[in-house]
This record gives structure tokens, C-alpha cells and sequence, in this order.
């Protein structure tokens, strides 16, 4: 909220540069942006703080992932005894699909 003050003045009495001329006296009108650009830019609030929190929730399953590791939790000695991993010895990947073997 802004207050209108008749003469800005410094302790020394002069006028400062956002004075009000005295031949101008009156109400100083100022323009705010249109409600849609308010709008949108308080509604980034909400999206940005979800993808915080999405970031932090991945996080967190990946550190979760990482503590089930069968190696980590003493499950297994080696990875490669583990058939589940990719590092198993019989481990095989899908095939690239069609689409991304032409790009």
C-alpha cells in the first residue's frame, strides 16, 4: 500500500526527486498488472513447491533403493549371485524399440 505524502522532503528541506510537483497536487494513480498476469504468477507458487517435493520424494526412493541393494544388506555376497541383477551373468536386455532404432 503506498501513502501519499503532499512533500517528500530530506532533513535538510529540499525536495527529493519523488516529490510531488505543488501545481500537480493530487492522488498519483498507480497501474498494476492485469489480474491473468497476477493470477499466473501466484500460481506458480503451488507448481513450484510440487516439484520440490517430487524432487525431494525421488530422492528419497532412490536412497531408499539403495539400502534394499541386496549386496548392501548383506543378502548376497557378490552382485552376480544375485539373478535379479544386471549384473548377473544370464542378465539380458529388451530389445530398442522400432521407433528409437531409426532415430
Amino acid at each position: 500500500m503506498e501513502i501519499l505524502v503532499p512533500h517528500s522532503t530530506q532533513l535538510d528541506n529540499e525536495r527529493i526527486a519523488t516529490s510531488t510537483p505543488e501545481s500537480e497536487a493530487g492522488v498519483r494513480v498507480v497501474r498494476r498488472d492485469h489480474l491473468l498476469v497476477r493470477y499466473s504468477h501466484w500460481l506458480n507458487v503451488p507448481i513450484l513447491l510440487g516439484f520440490i517435493l517430487s524432487g525431494l520424494s525421488i530422492f528419497e526412493s532412490h536412497r531408499n533403493y539403495i539400502h534394499q541393494n541386496p549386496v548392501e544388506r548383506r543378502l548376497v555376497e557378490h552382485a552376480i549371485a544375485y539373478p535379479h541383477s544386471s549384473a548377473f551373468p544370464k542378465f539380458k536386455l529388451d530389445r530398442w524399440p522400432l521407433a528409437a532404432e531409426a532415430a
